[in-house]
Parts: C-alpha cells; sequence; structure tokens
C-alpha cells in the first residue's frame, strides 16, 4: 500500500470519528438547526490544511517558517486591529458561550448560531491535528472521543452519552480493527514480506464485528446513569482525623429507587413510552392498613424527565433526630381544627427481587431503623442505603388519625373534618412568568394569624416545587382556567386543597389509564404532549401532568415515585407488593408551617387497573355514584388480558411498532451474517468451477499459489517461478508445483497447452496439505473469508 492511499484511509478514520464526536457535540448541547453544510465544508477545510502541510511543505523547515509568519501576520493583525477584536471576542465569543451555559444549565435547547464562529476557527485546526495525531498513533482518535464520551458523563449532559454509546461501540471497534492491520502491513512491508489480505476483507470483517458486539451489549442491562465530579473527589477522606462512619454515598445514589427497576422507563433520562411490566414481588408489608410507600421525591422538571435537587442526603448518624430533617412540628398540638398526629410503625420485608438501595415509607415517616449502617437521609426525607435493602426493616411515622392521604381519602369524609385549615394561598401563574415575583409572592399570601415575614420565610423553603423551566405549551395553561372555572367557584377564591382536588378529578374522568402508549416525538415536551395529543397514559403520565397543573395553580407541588399497597395479603397478614404496583403520584405542599405534604394521585396502579376491568367485566360490582369517576377512568376491558389492552382499530400500535422494530434488528443483523457468508462461500466454489472448466491450466496454477499463501509460502515478486519452486522444501509439494509450473510456462511462453493434470486431484492435494498445516477454523476462514 503505498503512502497515498495510507493517508487516505487515515483521513477517512478520522472523518468518520470526527462525525461521531460532531454528533455526541450536537445531542449533549441540544443544538438546534445544525447546519451539516457548514460543518461539511469546515471538516473538509482541515483536511486541505492537512494536506497542505503534509504534501506541500513536506519539509519541516518549511512547516516551521509558514507557520511562524503565519503566527507573526495574526498577531500584527490582532495588535493592530485589538479593539474591533475585544468587542468582536466579547459579544460573539462571551457573550454566546454565557447564552450556552445558561441554557444547558435550565435544560434549554441551544442554537448553531451561537457556536457558527467558535466552528469556524476549532473545527478546521482539530481535524488537522488529529489527522496528524492519528498518523503518529493509529489508535488516537478513539482516545479522544473516548475522552470526549468521558467528559459528558461526568457533567449534566450524561444523556447524550446513553444515546451515543452504541455508536462510539461501533466506530471504535471498527477503527481499531482497521488501524490494527495497517499497522501491521507496514511492519510486514518493511520487513519486505507480501501480505496479500485486502484493506476491503478488513473493512468488512470490521464492520460485522462491530455490529455483532454493539448488538449483544444493545441487549445487557441499560441502567445508565451519570456521574458528578464531587463523587470523584469523595472517594479521598482523611484516614487519621476521627469521624463517624460513612456509608458509600456514589453506592447509595446510584441504585436510588426509580421506576425502571420496576419496568418502567427511566425518569431521569426519557419519561412515557411504550413499557412492559412483571409481577415479580419485591416486598411484604406488615401494617394496619394499604400505604402510599415512597422511594424518591423529585422537584426539577425538564419536557421528558425529572431530577432531583434536594443535595446532596445527609449520613444519618447514631444520633440522628427527625427534627434535622424537612418535618418540623409535624407532631406537635391539637386544636384550631387541627387533627392530632401520632407515631405509628410499618414493617416492610424485601426481597430479592428489587435491586434497591431505597428504603420506603409512608407519607409523613421520619425514622428507619434497622441493622444497616451506611444509611442516608434527604431534606424531604427519603432514606437510602449504601448497599441495596435486602433485610427487613422498621418505619416510623406520623399519622393524623388514619388520614394520611387527604385528598386522596379526606375528600371522602364530611366537608367539616380537616387536617389543617389553610394558612397560605398564592396566585395561579401566568404563562411565560418563571417564578413568583417575590413581592406579588409576598402580598398575596392569605396570612390569618401569622405575620408576613414568617410566612414568607417558610415559602422560600419551597421555591424549587414551583419550578416550570420548561417549554409548557399555553394550551395547558388554558386547559387549567377550563379545570378551575368548572368548579363553579371564582378562581381566585378556590383553596389549594380545591385546585388540586378539581385537577386531580378532571384527569380521572378526561384521560383513560393505559400502557398501551406511543412514542414521545423528538423534541416534545412530555406533560404538554400527553395533555392535549396522547390523552392517555400510565402513572407517570398523570403524576408529571398533576405537579405542572398544580404548580401553574400556584401550589408547590413534587413528583413521588414508590409503591402502592395492594389490599392483598399472605397467610400472615402480610401485604404483597410486585413490581405491578410500582407507582408514580403528585404531593402538594397543604401546611408550610408544619411541612405538612399530601397525596394527589388521579391514576390507578397496574393491578388496580385491572382489578377494574376484571369487576366491570364480570359485573360482580356497581359502581356508586361517588365512585363513577374511577370507573371512567379506564379503557375498554380486554377480555384476555386487561394489563395488555389493545388501542382502537384506527390508531396505531407504536407498541407494537416498537417490538416489531427490535424483532428486525434482532433478525437483520444475523440474516445479513449469514447472507455474507453463504455469498463468500459461493465466491470461492465458482472460482473453482472457472478453474475446473478452463481448458488452460494458468488459473490451476494461480489458485494453488494464492492457496499456498494462506500456509505463508509466497512468491516473491522478484523471483521467477520455477526459481520460486525451487526453493520448496517438500518433496512432494515441490514436485506438483514444478508440473503445474512447466505446464504454465510452456502455455504462457511456448503457446503448447498440453493440460494433461487431472484438475480435481490437484486442487485436492493442495487442499489436503493446507489443511494439515492449519487449525480447522483457521483454514475454512482463509480459505472462504481470505484475499480471492
Amino acid at each position: 500500500m503505498d503512502r497515498l492511499k495510507e493517508k487516505i484511509i487515515s483521513i477517512l478514520i478520522v472523518f468518520i470519528n470526527f462525525i461521531f464526536f460532531l454528533k455526541l457535540i450536537k445531542d449533549g448541547l441540544k443544538i438546534q438547526d445544525f447546519d451539516y453544510v457548514i460543518i461539511f465544508l469546515l471538516v473538509l477545510f482541515g483536511v486541505l490544511i492537512y494536506l497542505f502541510y503534509t504534501f506541500i511543505l513536506d519539509k519541516k523547515v518549511y512547516k516551521v517558517v509558514f507557520t511562524s509568519i503565519f503566527i507573526a501576520i495574526i498577531g500584527v493583525l490582532m495588535y493592530k486591529y485589538k479593539d474591533i477584536i475585544t468587542i468582536y471576542t466579547t459579544k460573539d465569543f462571551i457573550n454566546n458561550i454565557l447564552d450556552i451555559n445558561n441554557a444547558l444549565l435550565k435544560d434549554k435547547p441551544t442554537y448553531f448560531y451561537q457556536y457558527k464562529k467558535m466552528f469556524f476557527v476549532l473545527i478546521p485546526l482539530l481535524v488537522s491535528s488529529l489527522i496528524i495525531l492519528n498518523n503518529l498513533w493509529k489508535n488516537s482518535i478513539i482516545v479522544f472521543n473516548f475522552v470526549a464520551m468521558v467528559s459528558f458523563w461526568y457533567t449534566i449532559l450524561y444523556s447524550s452519552v446513553l444515546k451515543n454509546i452504541y455508536y462510539f461501540l461501533g466506530v471504535s471497534l471498527g477503527t481499531f480493527a482497521i488501524t490494527s492491520f495497517l499497522k501491521k502491513l507496514k511492519e510486514f512491508r518493511s520487513k519486505e514480506i507480501k501480505v496479500s489480505l485486502n484493506i476491503r476483507h478488513i473493512f468488512v470483517y470490521s464492520v460485522v464485528i462491530s455490529l455483532i458486539i454493539v448488538r449483544i451489549t444493545s441487549i445487557l442491562p441499560q441502567d445508565y446513569r451519570g456521574q458528578s465530579v464531587k463523587e470523584l473527589t469523595d472517594t479521598f477522606q482523611n484516614r487519621f482525623a476521627p469521624s463517624k462512619r460513612i456509608g458509600n454515598l456514589k453506592n447509595a445514589l446510584i441504585g436510588e429507587f426509580d421506576l425502571n427497576q420496576s419496568g418502567y422507563n427511566d425518569t431521569e433520562v426519557k419519561l412515557g413510552g411504550p413499557i412492559t411490566l412483571n409481577r415479580k414481588e419485591v416486598f411484604k408489608v406488615k401494617s394496619d392498613k394499604p400505604y402510599y410507600l415512597k422511594g424518591t421525591v423529585k422537584d426539577y422538571y425538564s419536557k421528558n424527565y425529572w431530577l432531583s435537587t434536594e443535595g446532596e442526603p445527609t449520613p444519618k448518624y447514631e444520633d440522628y433526630d427527625f427534627e434535622k430533617t424537612g418535618l418540623k412540628s409535624i407532631g406537635e398540638g391539637e386544636g384550631d381544627g387541627v387533627l392530632g398526629a401520632t407515631t405509628k410503625e410499618i414493617e416492610i420485608f424485601p426481597n430479592v427481587n428489587l435491586n434497591s438501595t431505597s428504603f420506603f415509607t409512608p407519607n409523613n415517616g421520619f425514622d428507619i431503623v434497622s441493622d444497616y449502617k451506611g444509611v442516608f437521609y434527604t431534606k424531604t426525607p427519603t432514606f437510602i442505603n449504601d448497599v441495596d435493602v435486602r433485610n427487613p426493616y422498621l418505619v416510623k411515622f406520623f399519622s393524623y388519625k388514619g388520614y394520611e392521604n387527604y385528598v386522596e381519602g379526606i375528600q371522602n369524609r364530611p366537608a367539616a373534618t380537616n387536617i389543617k385549615q389553610e394558612n397560605y394561598k398564592l396566585p395561579i401563574r401566568q404563562e411565560n412568568e418563571p417564578y413568583l415575583n417575590y413581592e406579588k409572592r409576598v402580598n398575596s399570601l392569605d396570612i390569618n394569624n401569622f405575620e408576613k415575614s414568617q410566612l414568607t420565610s417558610i415559602l422560600d423553603n419551597y421555591e424549587s416545587y414551583f419550578q416550570l423551566d420548561s417549554e409548557i405549551s399555553s394550551e395547558v395553561y388554558d386547559l387549567l382556567d377550563k379545570i378551575l372555572n368548572s368548579t363553579g367557584k371564582e378562581k381566585e377564591k378556590l383553596t389549594n386543597y380545591e385546585k388540586a382536588l378539581a385537577i386531580r378529578n378532571y384527569l380521572t374522568k378526561n384521560y383513560p389509564y393505559t400502557l398501551q402508549v406511543s412514542e414521545i416525538p423528538e423534541g416534545k415536551d412530555f406533560v404538554s404532549f400527553f395533555l392535549l395529543e396522547e390523552k392517555k397514559g400510565y402513572c407517570t403520565y398523570f403524576a408529571s401532568a398533576t405537579t405542572i397543573l398544580c404548580r401553574i395553580a400556584g401550589i408547590p407541588a413534587r413528583y413521588v415515585q414508590g409503591f402502592k399497597t395492594p389490599d392483598k395479603t399472605d397467610g400472615e397478614g402480610k401485604y404483597i407488593v410486585t413490581n405491578a404496583e410500582a407507582h408514580a403520584w403528585c404531593e402538594i405542599l397543604i401546611n408550610p408551617e408544619k411541612d405538612l405534604w399530601v397525596v394527589v394521585d388521579p391514576s390507578p396502579t397496574p393491578t388496580e387497573f385491572e382489578a377494574l376491568n376484571n369487576s366491570a367485566e364480570n359485573g360482580e360490582e356497581k359502581v356508586s355514584e361517588g365512585n363513577k369517576e374511577n370507573e371512567i377512568n379506564k379503557e375498554k376491558p380486554n377480555r384476555k388480558n386487561p394489563m395488555e389492552e389493545e388501542l382502537e382499530e384506527d390508531s396505531w400500535d407504536f407498541r407494537a411498532f416498537n417490538l416489531n422494530y427490535n424483532l428486525f434488528c434482532s433478525i437483520a443483523i444475523p440474516t445479513t451474517i449469514l447472507l455474507y457468508i453463504i455469498y463468500r462461500i459461493l465466491k470461492v466454489r465458482r472460482r473453482i468451477k472457472y478453474v475446473y472448466l478452463s481448458s488452460s491450466v494458468v488459473p490451476l496454477y494461480q489458485y494453488c499459489l494464492e492457496r499456498l499463501e494462506t500456509i505463508d509460502i509466497i512468491k516473491p515478486e522478484s523471483s521467477g517461478d520455477l526459481e520460486f519452486i525451487e526453493t520448496v522444501r517438500d518433496g512432494s509439494l515441490k514436485e506438483r508445483l514444478m508440473v503445474l509450473g512447466e505446464l504454465s510456462y510452456e502455455e504462457y511462453y511456448g503457446g503448447i497447452n498440453r493440460n494433461t493434470s487431472e484438475k480435481k486431484q490437484e486442487i485436492i492435494f493442495f487442499e489436503n496439505y493446507i489443511k494439515s498445516k492449519e487449525k480447522r477454523l483457521s483454514y475454512f476462514m482463509k480459505k472462504y473469508f481470505g484475499s480471492n
């Protein structure tokens, strides 16, 4: 392979890998209106720079002189026009970088024009540098992309790594195979060893093997999560300073409960989409009745995921006091409409079917009693452990005379019964109002018997539960107006409880529960898509929409994930909880003074949904007037399996499409490989058939020489055929080659075609000889996938 070809291959390798790098940048930085034409021209310009330095400035002295002159000219121009350049730099670079940074922190898209001038400078220099570096070290481009992937992994942009990890594997494996071949080829060439293996075959093998490995990787567990740089520094501790026992926070956070552990999509990566649940038992609960059991609480909403911004969990030392958590005076006093809180306990018995570090607690849970030492707690509080929770544990919590859920229980009780008269009320948020204006918030408070400054201080603690930094459609704001107006009461006079109940009832009545949903379109806001287009879904849809609608209505609200205990017990009276009870719901702040949050849940669990379908199908129960809303919140029962109900006939079955696509991918790659194997075998057999049918002996002789090359018996280009045959050591092989060589000479140079050899016997002899020198697998690989 000559120098030019080698350079071209190196350029192509860098080009393909750099395209992957650009895709990673585009996805990670959420760049809109990406101009591929400009990018291609910039990459091409980088290649031209490299070719100019390699072939035009082919001597080192030329390169040094040209570069020095170029830098000097640039320096003079920068000094002469420094004022203009300063303004230009400030305006077009620094301001754009700040805008990009702000957008990414708020999970908003950025735009190509913000990067254009930076790309004009960086891309050509980067491409030319990478080609030069790749010539010096063949696998440097792989390391470059790996560093880019790791860099994104340790930032808020880690989701782009998840989207591109398979591309990275495929491109890197293919690159490694080709660069390794080129390295060996160069090594053999320096030793004047002839290599007949063609680069095309190596390319095909590389692509096929890369696809196989990527496909295998894609079916492995997908529970990925990005890291933070701080987690790296946490491993360095002062071993000599006295300290209390602290668990491994990194392990605790990695294993924290998410619905993807029960079959849903990872809510920190992607909300919604088709899912497949299982019914494996995850734990049992010894309690007086069923409860909502929370595992994680999230406050930050983006257009397709939820995150927690509560801060780093605190170690639970032996002197742990629940008053250090977000729970304040929740258990104090009775009077002024307060239902006195009492302490209750439940016991949970986990099993091996749930790999989670989270402890599950009822609402107002404040302590965990267990034999684990590496326990952490959050402000909410929720509790996590530094290893998966497998042993039984006791949960302590406050109970308001059995009314733990408030909106989910009190609303069916007499209206006079109330946990606490609400002592705050906030205005409904207007569209494009990111946070409530401070003065507007203070002046709008219903103070009751509290000082304005006291309530302001209290509400400051819940600022994150008003967050709406996402592209919520204006129609969602209009929908909330419609919901609140339907109560028959002026919106401004509605209490928080009345607002939340109206939202819950509207969603329950008008949006069917189903596991059969479509994929969320790229770039669409999840809540807006659910409320305005999809109009059906499962718990994450309902919980997300409820949380966002409550925030718009002026109610601090948070998204919660965990399990809802079913009314099903074993022989010992313990409630049996399975993955079908994994659930998401909303919690709203009902009383800031006592940090009292209550459940708002418009949707059933899959188990409850199936029970509703079965009871409707069998006609065993009649639905009371007060519970008609729950009966409406379901689709037409499927007599075969209510958990797998079908969509309407005129609706596109996206989940089926997704399964079919995965099935297609599972079949397509093995089929392609099989077809390629068949093609190679037929190609070799066609070659042999041509040798048999040819009236000339030359094709037979050439075929035999090519086959001998697979066992390193190679005729040098500078040597004649008979001269080469004389160097063969094996007597029988030498004799056979001599006969074929002389017949070929007579035919080629003398025009005499005697063709006295038995071609089939000759091929059998050479194949048996080669087979005796090779392992069986190596023999067949070289015969059918070698150079021919």
